[in-house]
């Protein structure tokens, strides 16, 4: 089956048919507004563009058409196009008063709402309500209308035309949400102009009557249709052809003639030699007896024979026999042979075909057809299919030009997939939408380690095996592997979203027969060989503001996401169970969330249930502006259930686990801000009340009643401030270091506070970071950043480039506290702060150093620490780039880290680098090279050095041959952490390197040796 979808798309594309799909969604967090807001936004509305034309409509509506880069916001509602025309009107309901915005948006039209949710196309007409205020900006305006704009009358065409439609305007009724219409919702009001049909040939052109009907011949041809309105050119070619020409009415004796209609008239002939009007392809060459056009809607069809060749945009089709019906857009291609480019990979396809019918503009049906890359006509391999068909849903302007994304359906059977011509898969059928780029196998990767043994793992568009149309929003794909170690495994992971919701499911299972391999102090034999997990994670955005979150996951024991989805593990999302409600409104927020730990093997708080409501930046009087957190519940504290070993040895000892405890916590802060020269300084004053029922000192605290509640309350004021200055500095000018002008940026800031409390935070469980993890210490921290600005380029394409950087910052802390485990396990939980405050440019480890807060000073770390970041782009290929933090405390370095980069595309990149992190006694020094030594041998080498044991921790380097349509790559890989030494073989086709066999790390060195492809 691999590359089916190719044989589609060949088909497809001697018909120009193909599609895009938009990006899944990932569950957020938050979401300022809901999916469809109903009524009036009081959101503010911000536009900007490069040149914007403003004026005012006898009628009142004000009128902005804007030209390039358009964009507006509305809250986290996003606008993007090309181009884009917005009418704005005053209205009001029930003595509200309010905007409504009318918006055509013309080219690449995107508009995605709060949820995440994308609605794309060439052309989208918006409407939005809002009472809130109103800005546009661009680089360049005029107060009038533009005098010619096809775009703009466009737009006023369409406008009507949905005005029309929807009846009388807008009554005193409720304003309607958000809405977004494409232009297909307005029935074409404009006649199909046809366009003329030119042909040219060196050779006589002989008009001849058969059975009542004018026909044109011609030997050694060109006939070719011209455009119209962006419709692409068709041309033909071939050793003969024949034109049938559009009968005509016959006259009755007597009457007169009718006059001649422009667009249907036809040049005198009779039988004989053919001399045709000059058209506007210029005067016939030396060699060309006669060339000219015939008006289009003159020719009915042509046939054409012998060394046939069409061309349209980026396709051509060579064949022996071809009959192309120009008055119905059907077609019959005999012995076909279709040459087309893969959208977005830039590799030719080859279409070989017995037949391939064009039934209608719109459907297309090819028999006994084979697909491949290959240009020979007995191909290494290839894609078999007895029968496809085609629907073209592509988006077309009014006069039959492509308008937008190619799309389509398709239904093919007896599929097969063919190594020389012995087929290795078989299909019976399958159908669905079809997708630019895609084929019903997604993935294919094959390779070797010691821990799985040989490994296949491939990926499959699930709706299209099952022969079922994929249901719009939706995005599934079959999970079929083989690891020779440990069994055969299954999965499916879906994408999905709707007008009001979105999601994902993830599921896997594997009959394991293997050993983990996850560390000396692990227990490596699974518990059970029946493993595998299920996720799933829904939004739904319910009515007056409400939505609902919905997680649950299972996992069958404790080591199947390390072992099989370490990344997810490490990076992703928590494997958590919940139901979480939320209502939103303007500054405020109320949640309730109830949640469960199921898996016992995770550190997890359970909320049951647990309510907050939140007021941000609320302002009183115009005189200070409110922040409120507000928390009422019941939690319980559940730490991971481990080895032994692992407590000992990795963690210092088993953390100590709660029983239900009531919780109350609220924080209330009031800030102030004012101007102070070009400083904005704000004072603020917080104070935090909370209260538990229990506590880790409780003499018994799993008796009832506890009898440990402790309370809390801690108070926060200080002073924080920013500023940001400028300077330009045009004397400056170096060809050698190619400075053009300098602009001197800085913008300081920085926060200063004291703490009063009377509870340290190590006396109570860890529920939440942000609630049981402050601590009444004081601090100063400091912050500059700086950029220094220029010029590069051409004369006619300057751009402002950051050619330095430099990011100071220091903080400074009254009580520091040493690092220390209590018997709750609070050092753990300190651990983890550290590293998700990890310096800037290093990787997130264990540990880390101080970090200052300067929205809530109270949740910093307080270690006295100085730290640095510094980047020089010494020209548009080299960057030099460093950071370090320096532990004032112990007055050591604790991270640094030196990296130089060069990208001389498309031949040669290299990176060079040094790390040091003192907590881990990590001291390496690392780089790596890609190399284009010619057309058919790439070279790539990665090195990583550890100078504290003096010997090489990792080594790979990998030669990649290039054969026509295929590449092959050896790879040397030397791991002295693990201790393995590995050699392996990789192949894959040219564009599809997710079909590769066998390891597809520096697969992407096969399209570009820039820094990123490994």
């Amino acid at each position: 089956m691999l590359m089916a979808r190719r044989l589609v798309f060949g088909a497809w594309l001697a018909a120009t048919v193909a599609a895009a799909a938009q990006s899944p969604v990932p569950l957020g967090e938050h979401a300022d507004e809901p999916a469809l807001p109903t009524g009036i936004s009081i959101q503010n509305i911000e536009m900007f563009g490069v040149l914007m034309n403003r004026w005012a409509e006898p009628d009142g509506t004000h009128v902005i058409y804007f030209v390039g880069d358009f964009e507006l916001h509305m809250g986290l509602r996003r606008l993007k196009s090309r181009e884009a025309v917005i009418w704005m009107t005053h209205r009001s309901f029930e003595g509200r008063a309010y905007v409504q915005y009318e918006i055509y948006l013309w080219r690449d039209a995107r508009v995605t709402e709060p949820a995440g949710t994308v609605t794309s196309g060439p052309v989208l007409f918006v409407t939005l309500n809002s009472s809130g205020k109103m800005t546009a900006a661009a680089d360049r305006s005029a107060g009038e209308p533009p005098a010619k704009s096809e775009v703009y009358a466009e737009a006023l065409h369409l406008r009507d035309a949905l005005r029309a439609q929807a009846g009388a305007p807008l009554q005193p009724q409720a304003p309607k949400p958000v809405e977004v219409v494409g232009p297909g919702a307005i029935p074409a009001q404009r006649e199909t102009v046809r366009p003329p049909v030119g042909i040219r040939s060196p050779n006589r052109m002989i008009v001849a009557e058969v059975d009542g009907q004018e026909v044109l011949t011609a030997t050694d041809v060109y006939v070719f249709r011209g455009t119209a309105g962006g419709e692409e050119l068709l041309e033909l070619r071939a050793d003969a052809a024949v034109l049938f020409m559009k009968k005509r009415e016959p006259r009755q004796p007597g009457a007169a003639r009718a006059p001649p209609d422009e667009t249907e008239k036809q040049p005198s002939t009779e039988p004989g030699e053919l001399t045709l009007p000059l058209g506007g392809f210029g005067e016939p060459g030396p060699d060309e007896k006669s060339t000219g056009f015939l008006p289009g809607g003159a020719v009915e069809g042509v046939y054409l024979e012998g060394d046939v060749v069409l061309t349209r945009g980026e396709r051509m089709v060579r064949a022996d026999r071809l009959y192309y019906d120009m008055q119905n857009e059907r077609a019959l291609i005999l012995d076909a042979v279709l040459r087309a480019t893969i959208p977005e990979q830039n590799v030719p396809l080859y279409v070989r075909a017995a037949q391939i019918r064009q039934l209608s503009r719109d459907e297309y049906v090819a028999y006994k057809a084979r697909v491949t890359t290959s240009e020979f006509f007995t191909p290494h391999y290839h894609i078999g299919a007895e029968r496809v068909e085609v629907l073209d849903q592509t988006v077309r302007s009014e006069s039959g030009g492509i308008a937008g994304l190619r799309a389509g359906t398709f239904a093919m059977t007896q599929t097969t997939f063919n190594i020389e011509d012995f087929p290795v898969l078989y299909w019976p059928y399958a159908r669905g939408d079809f997708k630019e780029g895609e084929s019903p196998l997604r993935s294919f990767r094959t390779g070797y380690s010691d821990h799985f043994g040989v490994e296949v793992e491939t990926e499959w568009h699930l709706f299209n095996l099952l022969g079922l149309r994929t249901p719009l929003g939706f995005d599934a794909k079959l999970r079929l592997d083989y690891f020779s170690e440990r069994g055969p495994a299954i999965g499916i992971d879906t994408n999905y979203q709707t007008e009001n919701s979105f999601g994902l499911f993830r599921g896997y299972y594997i009959h394991d027969t293997g050993e983990d391999h996850l560390g000396r102090f692990r227990d490596n034999t699974p518990d059970t060989e029946n493993r595998g997990r299920l996720t799933w994670r829904h939004r739904q955005y319910l009515p007056n503001d409400w939505q609902l979150t919905l997680e649950g996951s299972y996992i069958s024991d404790r080591g199947f996401l390390e072992e099989y989805l370490r990344r997810e593990e490490r990076e992703g999302k928590d494997q958590e169970t919940l139901i979480h409600l939320k209502k939103q409104e303007n500054t405020w927020a109320f949640t309730a969330l109830a949640q469960w730990r199921i898996l016992d093997w995770y550190t997890q708080t359970e909320r049951l249930p647990d309510f907050s409501f939140r007021v941000i930046a609320q302002p009183i009087a115009d005189a200070v502006t409110w922040f409120s957190e507000n928390r009422a519940g019941f939690v319980r504290y559940r730490p991971a259930e481990r080895d032994l070993l692992e407590d000992i040895f990795l963690f210092g000892g088993r953390e100590q686990a709660s029983r239900t405890v009531a919780r109350v916590d609220t924080r209330q802060e009031l800030d102030r801000s004012f101007r102070l020269g070009d400083l904005t300084v704000v004072p603020f004053g917080s104070i935090r009340g909370s209260a538990w029922d229990d506590s880790p000192d409780a003499p018994e605290p799993f008796a009832p009643g506890g009898g440990g509640g402790v309370g809390r309350v801690l108070g926060t004021y200080g002073l924080r401030g920013s500023g940001y200055a400028s300077r330009v500095f045009p004397e400056i000018e170096s060809d050698l270091l190619d400075l053009h002008g300098i602009r001197h940026v800085i913008k300081p800031d920085f926060v200063a506070w004291l703490a009063h409390g009377n509870l340290d935070s190590r006396r109570v469980f860890p529920f939440d970071e942000a609630v049981e993890a402050v601590d009444d210490f004081d601090g100063v921290g400091f912050g500059l950043r700086q950029r220094w600005q220029t010029k590069r380029g051409g004369p006619s394409q300057q751009r402002i480039v950051d050619v330095f950087l430099l990011d100071l910052e220091a903080g400074f802390f009254g009580d520091v506290q040493p690092f220390q485990t209590t018997p709750s396990g609070h050092g753990l939980f300190e651990r983890a702060r550290r590293r998700r405050h990890f310096v800037q440019g290093a990787q997130a480890d264990e540990t880390t150093y101080g970090f200052t807060s300067f929205s809530r000073p109270e949740s910093s770390i307080h270690r006295n620490y100085a730290s640095a970041m510094a980047q020089w782009r010494i020209s548009d290929t080299t960057v030099l780039i460093a950071d370090s933090n320096f532990d004032l405390n112990d007055h050591t370095l604790g991270v640094f880290n030196l990296s130089y980069a060069v990208e001389r595309t498309p031949r040669l990149s290299y990176v060079l680098g040094y790390r040091f992190i003192n907590e881990i006694n990590s001291n390496l020094i690392g780089g790596g090279l890609n190399y284009k030594i010619s057309e058919k041998y790439t070279f790539g080498v990665r090195e990583e050095f550890d100078l504290d044991r003096g010997r090489t921790g990792e080594f790979s380097v990998v030669i990649i041959r290039k054969l026509p349509r295929w590449y092959f790559a050896l790879t040397f890989d030397l791991d002295n952490i693990e201790n393995d030494i590995g050699v392996s073989v990789s192949a894959w086709p040219e564009g599809l390197p997710r079909a590769t066999l066998g390891s597809r790390r520096f697969t992407g060195l096969s399209e570009s040796t820039g820094i990123r492809p490994d």
